[in-house]
């Protein structure tokens, strides 16, 4: 069966998840530049069958559409250029941030690796992932 992939959308960096082949279990994976993301899923792409990429709608916690939400809309285009057999599903990342660095204290992290922007960006991306495999089920 094929993957779901996460990307939590950064202007710098990017926090990428994959589900299981059951899409059962959400796991974070990398934290990769923005720059670099296309190659990136390339590579990633021709060692596993994906069959959706998630992507995080960034909302403000009263429900507007964030800033960045247009460098998103940038990213999905060249997203879909590259992988035209793969579907693209949004979903709100409002919070993920926040539960991403509850979970990293909650697994024990020292303070230090829990102010780690890449671990941050790939707990977000699992956190938005498992929230759309649990939702799925």
């Amino acid at each position: 069966m094929a993957r779901i992939l996460c990307i939590d959308y950064g202007t710098q960096h990017c926090g990428i998840a994959t589900s299981d082949t059951l899409g059962i279990i959400a796991t974070p994976i990398a934290t990769v530049p923005t720059k670099e993301l296309i190659l990136y899923l390339h590579k990633y792409f021709l060692q596993h069958e994906i069959s959706i990429f998630l992507v995080g709608k960034p909302r403000h916690s009263d429900g507007r559409i964030a800033d960045l939400e247009s460098n998103i809309g940038n990213f999905l285009i060249v997203l879909t250029t590259e992988f035209p057999t793969i579907s693209i599903e949004r979903i709100d990342e409002r919070f993920s941030s926040k539960q991403a660095l509850r979970g990293v204290h909650q697994l024990g992290y020292t303070k230090k690796q829990g102010k780690d922007k890449g671990l941050l960006d790939q707990m977000s991306a699992a956190i938005l992932l498992q929230e759309y495999l649990d939702y799925r089920i």
